[in-house]
């Protein structure tokens, strides 16, 4: 789950944490990710690494925030939702584009997408951009077909 937030507070720390406006966190539920994850493992042939160890690796990671004692999650298919300890992770600082629709289920308490959140509005941009610079490259491509010499 991706979420817009501004404070929390990790298992195992009193104080609450503070961020600035329109941090995204990736929230990850463990017992829900690892089995999914060793069964592809299995599926691809592969030897899954151990619970432990990618616990490990993903704690010294930059883009690791801590664990949540409770997040709410909903699932799009039983349209249940539970609440679960989470992982939590810079979104920002993970390098990555894990959205792929504007469909996208973000923390609201009506559950509806929120479709002005920044990373939703940067890849629109980013959709227009390119379309926009093909658009240029293909009217380029034309001019110089065109030229008397």
């Amino acid at each position: 789950m991706l979420a817009d937030v501004m404070q929390m507070r990790y298992v195992g720390y009193d104080e609450l944490v503070t961020y600035h406006k329109g941090m995204m966190c990736l929230f990850v539920r463990w017992d829900g990710i690892y089995p999914m994850y060793a069964q592809y493992a299995r599926m691809s042939n592969m030897p899954a690494l151990g619970e432990k160890t990618i616990q490990f690796y993903l704690e010294k990671t930059k883009y690791y925030q801590g664990k949540i004692k409770a997040k709410r999650f909903y699932d799009r298919e039983t349209k249940e939702n539970w609440n679960h300890q989470a992982w939590c992770f810079d979104y920002n600082k993970m390098d990555v584009n894990l959205i792929v629709s504007q469909s996208l289920e973000f923390d609201n308490d009506d559950m509806k997408p929120n479709l002005n959140n920044p990373a939703v509005k940067e890849m629109k941009e980013k959709e227009l951009e390119e379309e926009r610079l093909k658009i240029e490259e293909a009217e380029f491509k034309k001019a110089q077909q065109d030229l008397p010499f």
